[in-house]
Formats: structure tokens, C-alpha cells, sequence
């Protein structure tokens, strides 16, 4: 923890940093701790689980921390150092807890660097001979393509093919090489021959636009990289789809290139339309870029110092929020708050800055030794490769040689749990009926799924999956409930690979769902009992309309709808036409509660709305403030 109040700055006439000192001799330096293994970070089991889903939606489990590689761009690899290992064993207890209080179907192995953990093949290995049968996913962050062995390709490839993103950072290898990215033209289509053999059909390549020493042929590389792995071809298998993803270069403090200035906005755009131009024309490399002026601010906060602190402010002052969307984001108002501050944004993200020139963060001790940073610096201008000190020899870079990363032995890996062996075809299945009332009727249709299938996971029913190139659970669902509408007598189908006794499936897993789901009956089925969508014909609805109407009025109400060959209804939400008449079969007004029993005839082309109804019924007095839907009714 750092106090900024505890130290005190002294800048130049032209705003350069003089000196940063602490206030009395009492004060200590600022730091960095940092934790000697990673078995004292506890990992969070019984996480929250979030209802909709996010950008990375899965079971990501921390394998190691910190990086040895030494990317000389790269600031996590040097505030995390050293390389700190979780044994795969202890991986492998974790994933197993967490499955069953998630209930995820994909595992993710997260790491600045996925395939430099030591153990990569035996863990890997492990976790697939373990999930692979209850069709558990599992992905890795970017990896070097000299990683990419053929045990990774076709272990992860046993379940389903992931997507593989390789991190090449620049296009030619000079680049690479005052990077310190010890990847090789080579080594990628080496890499991308191995994911063609093992099916995989689709490749995600990560650049930076804007680096130090950057050419046009430089950038004029990365297209011929793109377009010659498009053209590749393996065996006459090539890919359907080539990423090329292009982030904006951004000094970082603690780096060998936190000297270095970032590109200005429109040099940073002329580069990006440089590379779309070039590569535009083959329809199977997409491209996907950074937006240049939110790169900008990144840099200008990346080095900056506390007098930005009253920019931030003045921004917010001037509205700016949520920023970091692109339809909410305004340069022009953030330059704005730097001019009212008395500040040149550019100043602190485009500047070159000398080598003896004091730092913002200089007084901060992260454990490494400044002098290693010019040593980087010095080598990159030179186009010297440096190492992996984790396989070579110590760099001196400032850690204690004794507390870094030490090769170690693992014991055999536990085998999977047997379990009962079934015939290949055999399959049981289910008709299940559940209600969802409280904060579940919130949840989208999808939602619910997505719910009720991690419960069925955490609750290790042994699901049957389709064949094909994207296997899926054999859940089939009813009809989808309009949001906001709680239900009595929802159903679903499952086939099972196990025979289970019907109520015994329906408790394990309400011992899995969360608030507001609940099963009440459960039944098997043939298997050539027609789909729950097709056997359910009407469904009961229980309506409050928002407004109360008199017995009279809603009868009369009643009456002239029933009669009327169509009622079509214009949806304020979409303006989509609808024929509310179309499909009710029956409707009736209890006087005493105020509520409307309807009977919904289930029809292609569209779902029951309630609020449909209430509009037709009684134009103008609002949606329904609540709606039941009751219970199905099957042929």
C-alpha cells in the first residue's frame, strides 16, 4: 500500500519531475510483498456465479504467477515476478471443489503465460483423462507458438476445439527481437500446421501497432503474416477465419520501455488504416483494433504522475462517464479537463524520456533493480535477445536468485473417479417440471437454461451429449416466458447416459439451483415420446392487470374480445404487429381477486404475451403488474 501524502514531489520549471522524497526520515520506502507460494492464495471455491453471461464465462483458475520470459513491454511480467508454480496436484483438488459448487463446463488455465508452466503436459493430461467424459472444456490463454506442443493440440481437442490465440506481438522478427518476443515466423506456422491437423478451424493473432523502432515494413508484415496463414493449408484443411487483433502500444512504468514515447493519435490511426487496407480484401481475416484516443489516455495515466488526480475530477465535472464504452467515450471533453488543469496530456504520452531523468514511480521499489531496465533498454536498441532466466542463467535483475523459480518433481497424477461403465447407446430419459418464481422470473429464457444446465453439472447427473462438431447437453426446454413472468409448471426433457430414479434426479438438483427454481416432479419417458415443445398444446396463464376494473366493465371487456374474428395490437417496445385473439382459446374474470385465467393456444410464430392481452382487453392502462403462467397442458 502505497500513501502518496507520505511523499512529496519537486518538478522542473517545464514540469519534469526534480526528485520525489518522503516527508521525515520516518517514512520507509514504498515496497512491493508479494507471496513466496501460491498455495498461501486461497482460491475462492464457492464463488458467485453470475445469472447472465460475461465475457469470460468460466472456471478460471490462477496455474502460476509471474513470467520469467522478459518482454520488455511487458509490466506484469516484472511487478509479479518471480515464477511461482501451484503444483498440479493442488490444480487439479481446486478444479474439482469449484466444478461442484459452479457447475462450469469450461475450465480455463490462467497465467501470464500458460505454456511455460513447467508441468503444462502432465496437467493438462490429467484434467482431461478426468472431464473429458462429462464433456468439460478446456481453454489457455495466448500462448508462444514454441509451446503449442502436439500433447496440448490433442489433449484440449478431446472435448471441444477452444479458441487459440497466439501472441506474436509484432509481424517481422526484427520487432520481435527488440521485444525480447522469442517467437519465429516458423514456430507460428509450425503452430498453425498443428491446430489445421488437430480441427481446429478458426486462429486469433495479437499485435501491437506503435512500437518502438516500428516501419511500414514492419506493419506491412503483420499483413503477410495474416494472408499467408489464410492461404495455409494442411492435409486440404485451412481456416475458416484468421483474427488479427491490433492493440495500441502503451509505455508502462517498471518496463525497459517506460522511456519510450507512444505514437500520437493520428500517426496511430494512419497505421491501423495502413494494415485494414492491406488486408481488407481477403474475407477471411477479420480484423480487431483498439480505439487510438482511448490508447492515448492509457498512456498519458500510465505515466503520469498525481497532478493528474485534478484532471480526472475536472473531467468528471465535465460529464465524462463510463468512458471506457466506446459510444460514451469523448477526447475532445478529456482534452478539455487537461487545458483547464494546465496540463499537456502529451507531455506524458508521447515524450521520450532521457535515461537520467527522474520518474514518477521511481521511488517505488518493486524488487528490481533500475539498472536492469537500462540494461533491457540498451539491449533493445541493440536488437539483443535476453534469456528466460527461468531456463538459462540469473540476469540480475534485482530478486533474490535463491527465492526465484526452482524445476521441482511431481508425483503421479490421481486418476480420474471410476465410474459405472454404460453402453455407448444407452439412454434414459426425463420430463421434469419446475417453477421459478421470485427474483428468477428476471431470468431470460436463455438464462434459465444456462442455469438449470450448471445445476445439472454440479450435481453430476451424467448428461447424454449430441454428436458433431459442437456437442451439446440433451436438454430440451418448453416454451420460452416472457421476462418478468413467474411460472407454476415449467418443463424440460433430459436424457441420461445412467439410470436414476426420477425423484432422485429432480432433488439433486434443486440441491444445485439458486433462489427461486425449484423441481416438483419428475417422470421417465421413451425415448421416442415426442419433444416437450411439441407435446405441449395450450398453457394456462393467471393475469393481474396494472389498473383495477369493475366486474361489469371486464366482462364486457371479455365478451367483445372473445367475439372479434382478430384483435392485432401494435407492441410499444419493438412497434411489431401482433394478433392477441389469435391465440387465446378461452377467458374468464374472477371478481374477487381481480385476476384473469386465460388459456393460451401454443402456435408457431411467436410467443404469448400477456401483455399482449391486457392491451387488447383494456387499450392505454399499462402492462400487467403481474402474470402467472399456471400450467402446461400436453396432447
Amino acid at each position: 500500500m502505497y500513501v502518496p501524502s507520505l511523499h512529496e514531489p519537486a518538478y522542473e520549471p517545464d514540469g519534469r519531475i526534480a526528485r520525489v522524497t518522503p516527508v521525515d526520515d520516518t517514512v520507509p520506502p514504498p515496497k512491493r510483498v508479494w507471496l513466496r507460494s501460491l498455495s498461501q492464495s486461497p482460491f475462492p471455491v464457492k464463488m458467485v456465479i453470475p445469472f447472465g453471461e460475461p465475457a469470460h464465462d468460466r472456471l478460471n483458475v490462477e496455474i502460476d504467477r509471474g513470467c520469467a520470459q522478459g518482454c520488455r513491454f511487458c509490466q506484469a511480467g516484472t511487478t509479479y515476478r518471480p515464477v511461482r508454480e501451484r503444483p498440479p496436484a493442488e490444480v487439479l483438488d481446486i478444479f474439482s471443489r469449484a466444478l461442484k459448487a459452479t457447475g462450469y463446463g469450461e475450465l480455463s488455465l490462467t497465467s501470464l503465460s500458460a505454456g511455460d508452466y513447467s508441468k503444462i503436459g502432465p496437467l493438462v493430461t490429467a484434467l482431461m483423462d478426468r472431464y473429458a467424459s462429462e464433456r468439460i472444456a478446456i481453454s489457455l490463454p495466448s500462448l508462444r507458438p514454441a509451446c503449442v506442443s502436439d500433447t496440448i493440440v490433442t489433449q484440449i481437442g478431446r472435448v471441444r476445439h477452444t479458441g487459440f490465440t497466439v501472441a506474436a506481438e509484432a509481424g517481422s522478427d526484427r520487432l520481435r527481437r527488440i521485444l525480447n518476443k522469442k517467437v519465429t515466423d516458423e514456430e507460428i506456422f509450425t503452430t498453425a500446421r498443428r491446430l489445421l491437423a488437430g480441427g481446429w478451424r478458426s486462429l486469433k493473432l495479437y499485435f501491437m501497432l506503435g512500437l518502438p523502432t516500428e516501419t511500414d515494413d514492419d506493419l506491412d508484415a503483420i499483413a503477410a503474416l495474416a494472408v499467408a496463414l489464410d492461404r495455409l493449408q494442411e492435409d486440404g484443411k485451412r481456416f475458416n477465419q484468421v483474427t488479427v487483433s491490433v492493440s495500441n502500444f502503451v509505455p508502462k512504468p517498471h518496463t525497459a520501455f517506460q522511456w519510450f514515447g507512444q505514437d500520437d493519435v493520428e500517426t496511430l490511426e494512419a497505421k491501423r488504416l495502413r494494415l485494414f487496407e492491406s488486408i481488407r480484401r481477403h474475407k477471411r481475416i477479420k480484423l480487431k483494433w483498439h480505439n487510438a484516443g482511448v490508447s492515448f489516455l492509457e498512456a498519458v495515466f500510465s505515466r503520469g504522475d498525481r497532478r493528474l488526480g485534478a484532471v480526472v475530477e475536472r473531467a468528471y465535472r465535465l460529464g465524462r462517464r463510463l468512458d471506457a464504452w466506446t459510444e460514451r467515450f469523448d477526447l475532445a471533453a478529456w482534452r478539455r479537463a487537461f487545458a483547464e488543469e494546465g496540463l499537456d496530456p502529451a507531455f506524458y504520452a508521447n515524450r521520450r524520456i532521457p535515461l537520467d531523468e527522474p520518474l514518477p514511480w521511481g521511488h517505488i521499489d518493486t524488487g528490481l533493480d533500475p539498472h536492469y531496465f537500462i540494461r533491457e533498454y540498451e539491449s533493445a536498441l541493440k536488437g539483443e535477445v535476453t534469456e528466460d532466466c527461468k531456463v538459462s542463467r540469473c540476469l540480475a535483475c534485482g530478486l533474490n536468485p535463491k527465492e526465484c523459480f526452482k524445476e521441482y518433481a511431481i508425483e503421479p497424477l490421481p486418476a480420474p473417479p471410476a465410474r459405472p461403465a454404460a453402453a455407448p447407446a444407452l439412454r434414459f430419459r426425463y420430463r421434469l417440471t419446475y417453477h421459478k418464481h421470485g427474483p428468477a422470473k428476471w431470468l431470460g429464457h436463455l438464462e434459465t437454461q444456462r442455469v438449470i444446465l450448471r445445476a445439472a453439472r454440479a450435481a453430476s447427473l451424467p448428461l447424454a451429449w449430441s454428436q458433431g462438431y459442437h456437442p451439446h447437453p440433451k436438454v430440451s426446454f418448453s416454451q420460452a416466458l416472457p421476462v418478468g413472468v413467474e411460472s407454476a409448471d415449467e418443463r424440460l426433457d433430459m436424457e441420461l447416459t445412467e439410470y436414476a430414479e426420477a425423484p432422485a434426479i429432480a432433488s439433486r438438483l434443486n440441491g444445485a439451483l439458486p433462489e427461486g427454481f425449484r423441481f416438483t416432479a419428475a417422470r421417465q419417458i421413451a425415448l421416442d415420446t415426442p419433444s416437450i415443445a411439441a407435446s405441449v398444446t395450450r398453457v394456462e396463464y393467471t393475469i393481474q392487470p396494472a389498473a383495477g376494473s369493475g366486474r361489469e366493465e371486464m366482462e364486457r371487456a371479455i365478451a367483445a374480445f372473445m367475439a372479434l374474428p382478430s384483435c392485432v395490437i401494435t407492441r410499444p417496445r419493438d412497434g411489431k404487429e401482433v394478433d392477441a385473439r389469435a391465440r387465446v382459446e378461452s377467458l374468464t374474470f374472477d371478481p374477487s381477486s381481480g385476476a384473469l385465467s386465460c388459456v393460451a393456444l401454443v402456435k408457431d410464430g411467436g410467443a404469448f404475451r400477456p401483455d399482449d392481452l391486457i392491451e387488447a382487453l383494456l387499450p392505454g392502462s399499462g402492462p400487467a403488474r403481474r402474470a402467472v403462467k399456471t400450467a402446461m397442458r400436453e396432447d
